[in-house]
């Protein structure tokens, strides 16, 4: 018996179309762009994206990460969103801490974990997604911040629309290298809000970030506001691991 696969005609087209495409498009994958900050330059697949470049940013969707490299490959995750809580492992909490078993890069032991900052970007006028990625600290402030405003002015309006936001260049003071570039995100409007319309999500899933169309639950809790405390601890964490550029994306 052969496998036999049954064409739907379009006069058995379903009636909720809008249901079908949601369906379709959130079980199907997608790599988006990765979006990353390097020396005072944003760059997407090694081209360099102009300052002032404008993006619906999908606050609500900041994720943290714990990313572990083997080869230049991404062998494990441990990640969760900033909107549900997620409170990344302290690093010895991960294993691998015998530094003689770390591979070797330019003759010293490299961390096999690094943390990271994960938040989609949507071009609004195409609808592509490009996820802005970030081991540094310059970038995890401005990803904290924007998901800050974000979160804030849900709590004051009750309104979900999404930040539109021009991508910039701003500096920060460090210790060891004085001031130095870091990326900035300016809220330059706020998406069109439309009460019918469904809200975007966008769900990280085994790495990869993909974009779909979900109807909000009517039961879903606001976006709770960053805990200073856990950011101040995260970013310690960091300082340790961050170094943008030996991310091997």
């Amino acid at each position: 018996m052969s496998n036999s696969v049954t064409v739907q005609s379009r006069s058995n087209v379903p009636a909720n179309v809008d249901e079908e495409i949601d369906n379709l498009l959130a079980t199907t994958r997608s790599r988006e762009t990765i979006l990353k900050f390097k020396k005072g330059k944003y760059e997407a697949q090694d081209e360099e994206v102009p300052h002032g470049t404008e993006y619906i940013a999908h606050a609500n969707q900041l994720v943290f990460s714990w990313v572990k490299f083997l080869g230049n490959q991404v062998v494990e995750r441990r990640q969760g969103r900033a909107a549900d809580r997620f409170t990344p492992p302290e690093r010895e909490e991960l294993g691998d801490l015998d530094q003689s078993q770390w591979e070797l890069r330019d003759g010293s032991p490299k961390d096999p974990w690094t943390f990271q900052h994960l938040l989609p970007f949507e071009n609004p006028e195409t609808g592509e997604v490009m996820i802005f990625t970030s081991s540094s600290i310059g970038g995890q402030i401005a990803t904290e911040r924007l998901a800050q405003e974000y979160a804030k002015r849900v709590r004051r309006t009750g309104s979900r629309a999404l930040p539109i936001i021009q991508l910039g260049v701003t500096e920060m003071h460090t210790k060891k290298y004085g001031d130095v570039a870091r990326p900035h995100f300016e809220i330059v409007g706020w998406e069109n809000e439309v009460p019918s319309s469904p809200m975007r999500v966008v769900s990280a899933r085994e790495g990869v970030v993909a974009a779909a169309r979900n109807t909000t639950p009517p039961n879903m809790d606001e976006p709770p506001l960053l805990d200073d405390d856990k950011l101040e601890a995260a970013r310690a964490e960091a300082f340790r691991h961050a170094n943008e550029e030996d991310v091997p994306f």
